[in-house]
């Protein structure tokens, strides 16, 4: 999430919480472990587009001790079924920087396809550019 280049004390988390909670074309969820309940992420699904019935799914884990465990896999399929499933949409899209490999990997472990490539689309570091991977996946594609 973009988020992470501005300042995120807690008085600017709650204002955005309080600014996204009650808003149905925006659902987001804490992703937290079954063993201990302890808050690692977020995953938020939109905004929605109810009219052509698609959605962007971004997500993040914040600890780093939990990346590589299958954590943002298991937030990603829990969202694509409610997208699917609940919601009845027919596309969901995500994005990912070129050197996110983890996060490209979570995608396409949850059959999100490749579609294309936003070139030296953000800064990295404040100066290096990076691409942006653009990942699509069709309502019947999921399984």
């Amino acid at each position: 999430m973009e988020t992470r280049f501005f300042p995120q004390g807690k008085a600017a988390l709650w204002e955005y919480m309080k600014v996204h909670l009650n808003k149905p074309n925006v659902p987001w969820f804490a992703i937290c472990l079954q063993q201990n309940d302890a808050h690692i992420g977020n995953i938020k699904l939109g905004p929605i587009n109810f009219y052509h019935r698609t959605a962007d799914v971004s997500y993040f884990i914040g600890e780093k001790e939990c990346w590589g465990k299958g954590y943002a896999t298991e937030a990603i399929g829990l969202v694509v079924w409610f997208a699917f499933e609940v919601l009845g949409l027919c596309k969901l899209s995500a994005g990912t920087y070129a050197n996110n490999v983890g996060s490209q990997k979570a995608l396409q472990n949850n059959r999100f396809a490749r579609e294309g490539v936003l070139r030296k689309q953000v800064i990295l570091e404040g100066v290096q550019r990076e691409d942006v991977f653009k990942f699509g996946l069709l309502q019947e594609e999921y399984v």
